[in-house]
């Protein structure tokens, strides 16, 4: 069926219609690298900013603890 349908086309035809499946395949091709690049970024910035709010929270906590300390060393040197 494919043979019969391609006799009625002529030869620059095929090679054009050839040469148009080619580029749409490059073309699809390109188009998933990019997707999966901008997906991969989003992935990335996401995971930094979960990181940096992860590192955020570690300094209150350390902030919190040498407040802590220094409010009992200041207490210990009151008692002196």
């Amino acid at each position: 069926m494919a043979g019969q349908t391609i006799k009625g086309f002529t030869k620059e035809q095929i090679e054009y219609f050839r040469e148009t499946s080619k580029l749409k395949y490059e073309l699809d091709m390109q188009s998933r690298e990019t997707y999966a690049r901008e997906e991969g970024r989003e992935i990335g910035r996401e995971e930094g900013r979960q990181a940096l709010s992860e590192s955020q929270q570690a300094l209150v906590e350390r902030d919190r603890i040498i407040a802590e300390k220094d409010r009992i060393i200041a207490e210990l040197m009151r008692k002196q």
